[in-house]
């Protein structure tokens, strides 16, 4: 399920299907994501630690709808910080 709110994954290395036939073996995944910039601390940072009402509504909505999309994947974040969101600015 696409979900604007979340960074897209286009490729994982090795499969799912490979790292369970490696069990005894110490494998690294490594996942290709889309290509972002601009965290959620640098934001605020730019803004002076500042920002109106609306605009930390729209963020908190987001992250939320983000996490909600997760979560009905049965997918658990587990490090959600300011570091971890990414802000585009249209």
């Amino acid at each position: 399920m696409p979900c604007e709110n979340l960074v897209r994954i286009i490729d994982v290395y090795p499969t799912a299907g490979e790292l369970q036939s490696n069990q005894n073996q110490n494998t690294v995944a490594y996942i290709v994501m889309e290509l972002c910039s601009g965290d959620l601390r640098g934001f605020l940072k730019e803004h002076g630690g500042r920002i109106d009402m609306y605009q930390g509504i729209y963020i908190i909505r987001s992250i939320a709808e983000g996490v909600k999309a997760l979560h009905s994947l049965g997918i658990v974040h587990r490090d959600i910080k300011p570091e971890n969101v990414f802000c585009i600015q249209s």
